[in-house]
Parts: structure tokens; sequence; C-alpha cells
């Protein structure tokens, strides 16, 4: 992959290092508020992923593979920082974090995980996932990105953003600007039907990892409760009044739960003989 993340980085140099990786179509100023809050204390990476924000490459063509994307973003964040760091994502960032730690638990001081997926096992479900992926993808091709933005948010999982007219509002005007090609690109290659699924490795993953969803996103809430039961260090935390953005949805609690998280995991090693 001859591509760059493009990184931003705020808060004490000193602190140590938390990676922030969006969503489907976000970037890293995503991650604005909450890292507003938490900048004090810890040195904050937020990361643009391929196609998304500052990212975007000049050509499409070179392919997109999950598995040597998340491989290739723990080397960009080794080169920044060569501490182990906290790794925070959401949705697809979060997919993306959740691959990188099985394939390099060492490089991870722990995992906050938002609204997000070890992939998909059943082989069956997983051909259908891809096929809806890529009817999205000719979905943007076809109608262009404010039509697939309109339907896309319609989707039964962001339901709780219909409460939150502005953020909405908001949400699709940030996500017009995204460039057409690299979402249906995106879609159909680092969709979860793509993504290779890890449930298997989910026991072994020895990394301290929070598994955050909002009480409204009752499908993922689910899928938090399975993962928890598997990882050996895994915590859920169910925000309410929350839907899938919880980071976008209640900042303050978000941040505040994941402050939180990281605080107690230093006090342990600390206090660790």
């Amino acid at each position: 992959m001859n591509f760059e993340f493009s990184v931003e980085q705020r808060g004490r140099s000193a602190g140590w290092p938390v990676v922030f990786l969006h969503g489907f179509m976000g970037s890293a100023s995503d991650w604005g508020s909450v890292i507003a809050r938490l900048e004090d204390e810890f040195c904050c990476y937020a990361v643009d992923l391929p196609g998304h924000g500052g990212a975007t490459p000049a050509g499409s063509e070179v392919p997109l593979e999950f598995t040597a994307l998340a491989r290739r973003l723990m080397e960009t964040i080794h080169r920044l920082d060569d501490r182990p760091v906290h790794i925070v994502g959401y949705s697809l960032g979060g997919r993306l974090a959740l691959a990188a730690a099985c394939s390099n638990a060492a490089r991870v001081r722990s995992l906050v995980l938002e609204s997000a997926s070890p992939g998909i096992a059943d082989a069956t479900e997983r051909r259908e996932r891809e096929r809806s992926d890529d009817a999205w993808a000719e979905k943007i091709e076809r109608h262009g990105i404010e039509d697939f933005l309109q339907e896309w948010y319609a989707q039964p999982v962001f339901r709780s953003l219909a409460a939150r007219p502005d953020l909405l509002e908001s949400l699709l005007r940030e996500r017009s600007t995204t460039d057409p090609v690299w979402a249906a690109k995106c879609l159909r290659e680092l969709g979860v039907g793509r993504q290779p699924e890890v449930w298997s490795q989910l026991g072994g993953l020895a990394v301290p990892t929070l598994l955050v969803t909002g009480e409204e996103d009752t499908r993922f809430t689910a899928l938090a409760g399975r993962m928890e039961s598997l990882m050996p260090q895994a915590a859920v935390a169910v925000v309410p009044a929350a839907g899938h953005n919880v980071h976008l949805e209640q900042p303050d609690t978000f941040a505040g739960l994941i402050r939180d998280f990281f605080d107690r995991g230093e006090s342990q090693l600390r206090s660790a003989p």
C-alpha cells in the first residue's frame, strides 16, 4: 500500500499516547470534543483513514486490504510514538483497532471499541453482507453522495439521530464532502463483509478492553455482550440517551468513561509488583 495516514497530534507529549480512529465517512476532526476533554493528561493522535479527511490519495487504484491496513496503521503509529498505545476506535475504526490488537498486542496498552464488530463468522451471512456493501457502493456511484447519505442515515442503527436534528444535519453536511469514489471503494474493500473475522482470537487477546455502546443501539449492545463473554479483560459500558454514535451524541460521558478506564489501568500497572 503506497499511501500515508494523516495524523493530528494534540495534548501533552509526555502523557500516555492515545490513538483515535474514526468511522466510515468520518475524519480525525470527529474526535475534537472528546480530545478537548483529555488532552490535558494524554498525548492524543487523531488519524484520518485512507479516503477520509486529509488522507485521500490522488488515485484509487491501490487495493485496500483490511489486515494489511491494520498492520500499516500500527507501523505508522510506531514511527510517531514508540510507546504502547491506547487505541479508541469507532465502528470502522474500532474494527481496525481490534484487528491491530489481535496481530500486535504488545504494542497496544488498552482498547476502547465503540460500536465495533469482530467481523462475521458465518460464511453465508458474510456473503450477504458483501452483497449489501456492494449495493451501497453502487448507490453512491449511481445517485451521488448526498442522496446516498440521506438513505444511509435512515438505517435503523442510526435511529437515535432523529431525536438530534442538529447533530444529524451537521453529519450530513460534513459527510457530503466525502470523495464518492473513495466512499464506494471503502464500502467494497473495508466493509464488514470483507473484514477477516477475529471471533476465534478474542479469548487469547490479553489487552484491557472497554466496549462502549449506546443504550438505544440494541444490536451493538448485544454484540458487545457476546464479545465481553469471550474476552479475558473486557468490560461493557452502555451509555444512556445515546445510539450508535456515542462519542458524538454524549461526548462528556464518553470522554469521562475512557479517562476513568485509562486512569484505572495506569493505577493497576503502577501498583503491580
